[in-house]
């Protein structure tokens, strides 16, 4: 037996043995066996592992068409988007504040009616009274330094009672809705824009001053009789629509002209009825409303003087020259109407010169107790008095001639 087929012969040999005893340890080794509860528990295990296994799959997928649709958008928008140059930072565009009362920077010019023919003149009586159309009209110069003065006012009073909510309401004059605009542009009449002092004073008074603008509401109802055509005063329904801006501007509920009771004096003849003998023959009739709900006053006569109880409106007023004080028995230092029908115990006082007489009792559907004011004849601290009767909200409601006179102001703040 050569050596090659002697090792194959020894290969077999021990492959045969290698074999046979794998085969006896096999036999001998004790066989593992599972229970049915220990088979379905791998089982459910494994399909464990098979449902994470596909969901780990499904959500990478989806992560990836998400990154390929974000990628497709933003090429899109980079060739869509207009070409433009980035600002440095010293070249950054200023954010822009927001306006919280957008209402006062918008003031819509009334549409006034025109004959294309009537003239106007100025009064021989009075030379800053301009007649036109049987109105007399009083001319308005003031310029933003007035108005900045004004403005300057309010917010010292402000800044002097920072615990009070300051409401301001400047009232515009009759000129304003009344000329056409061709006798402006002819120069048949001089006077200034109004809206334009308005707006000034608007926007230069401290921002925890809030605007009321009722030039809009006022110009919406140019036509109406919204002021008296012998003097400078708003009608009663003129202040009507006063009131009306100052609900609508403060989110209050606005009284309803309609359920009230309207009464007529015939004749009234204004301070500005003789100006002109157009005008003298035509005098106004005076309107006012009384309220559907139970009310009364206390007039304070003067300062030495003690407070007595009455009518708001002096219901037994006549024609003639004095019929304006109906509206709160005439002018006075101190005078609180009250409302004794209604909910809750809102006050307010309201500081004001006889331009808001007309206006201010429609207050009494809003408010429990209406403080009025006259800083003409007033004495005494009006920070102090609100907090005497327990009052935290102040309107001033000033016409635009006073907003406009140095005098007035000063007797405005001596009582701050």
């Amino acid at each position: 037996m050569d050596r090659e087929e002697f090792l194959r012969q020894f290969d077999d040999d021990y492959r045969d043995d290698y074999e046979e005893e794998q085969q006896r340890k096999e036999e001998q080794a004790p066989r593992r066996r599972y229970s049915k509860k220990q088979i379905e528990e791998m089982k459910k295990k494994k399909k464990k592992q098979l449902f994470f296994r596909r969901a780990g799959i499904i959500l990478a997928l989806l992560l990836v068409v998400f990154l390929i649709v974000v990628l497709i958008v933003k090429a899109v928008q980079a060739m869509t988007k207009p070409s433009e140059t980035v600002a440095t930072p010293d070249e950054a565009v200023p954010v822009q504040p927001v306006d919280p009362y957008p209402y006062a920077s918008v003031f819509n010019k009334p549409e006034i009616a025109d004959d294309k023919k009537t003239e106007g003149h100025y009064s021989t009586q009075m030379s800053d009274i301009y007649i036109y159309n049987n109105m007399a009209l009083d001319t308005f110069t003031g310029g933003e330094s007035d108005a900045q003065s004004y403005a300057d006012t309010i917010s010292l009073f402000k800044a002097k009672a920072p615990e009070l909510t300051v409401y301001n309401m400047v009232v515009p004059s009759h000129i304003e809705f009344a000329v056409p605009q061709r006798l402006l542009d002819s120069g048949s009449v001089q006077t200034n824009s109004q809206s334009d002092y308005l707006n000034y004073i608007y926007h230069n008074y401290t921002s925890d001053v809030v605007p009321i603008n009722c030039y809009n509401k006022l110009s919406e109802h140019a036509a109406d009789y919204i002021f008296f055509n012998t003097d400078y005063q708003l009608t009663a329904l003129g202040g009507y629509y006063a009131y009306t801006a100052f609900t609508e501007q403060t989110n209050q509920r606005t009284l309803d002209l309609k359920v009230c009771k309207e009464h007529v004096i015939d004749r009234f003849e204004g301070e500005l009825c003789y100006t002109d003998e157009t005008v003298s023959a035509h005098p106004d009739s005076l309107h006012y409303w009384t309220f559907p709900y139970e009310t009364y006053a206390e007039r304070t006569e003067d300062m030495d003087s003690e407070p007595y109880e009455i009518p708001i409106f002096y219901e037994e007023e006549e024609s003639g020259t004095l019929a304006y004080g109906v509206f709160l028995w005439g002018d006075c230092p101190l005078f609180v109407e009250h409302n004794e029908d209604i909910d809750g115990d809102k006050k307010i006082v309201v500081v004001k010169e006889n331009s808001a007489n007309s206006f201010v009792s429609y207050l009494t559907a809003d408010y429990k107790e209406v403080h009025i004011i006259d800083y003409r004849y007033f004495s005494g601290s009006i920070k102090y008095y609100c907090q005497h009767n327990d009052i935290d909200e102040v309107l001033f409601v000033n016409n635009i001639y006073s907003a406009n006179n140095e005098d007035a102001l000063t007797k405005l703040r001596a009582i701050f």
